[in-house]
């Protein structure tokens, strides 16, 4: 009995770990122990991670935005080159590729497209902020330290829309 109720806690232990599909012993049936926003959150946050941890490959797999912007500022990259589009984005373009602090809300925009509003933690290990611009002056800019980020399901996967904040 106390095998079984082991084997039973650890079965339940690493499918609600799997944040994708888990097959099943049989490998006739998928289950998948997540519901699309927590599907959706889990791709955000990796993306965040990733591109903060320069993993732009990694990160680039979970993009499924417009890249227009990027491949504005990098004229000299091939378009399909998202991950190095990435790494410009993040290492000279003024992308701040930071890591997630919390995400303070998420909206089901419909059943496969979530609205995440997420704060993110600068190198400080502060909340990040955006404050004034280009000689604005600080006492009438208040700063931004909430970040909208849209994902989707494109496909059977789950895509990231949005590039992180930019600061000129």
């Amino acid at each position: 009995m106390k095998k079984i109720m082991i084997f039973i806690f650890i079965t339940v232990l690493l499918v609600s770990c799997t944040p994708a599909a888990a097959t099943l012993p049989t490998g006739t049936a998928t289950i998948d122990p997540l519901t699309p926003i927590e599907r959706a959150r889990v791709t955000l946050t990796a993306y965040l991670d990733a591109l903060s941890h320069q993993d732009y490959e990694r990160a680039a797999q979970y993009y499924g935005g417009d890249l227009e912007i990027l491949t504005g500022y990098n004229p000299t990259l091939d378009p399909s080159d998202v991950s190095g589009l990435f790494k410009n984005g993040c290492e000279l373009n003024g992308l701040m590729c930071l890591p997630p602090l919390r995400i303070l809300k998420e909206d089901a925009v419909s059943d496969d497209r979530f609205v995440f509003t997420v704060q993110l933690v600068n190198k400080e290990g502060e909340v990040f902020e955006i404050g004034a611009c280009c000689g604005a002056d600080p006492e009438d800019v208040t700063p931004i330290s909430e970040f909208v980020f849209e994902v989707e399901k494109q496909g059977d996967q789950f895509k990231v829309l949005t590039l992180p904040p930019y600061v000129p």
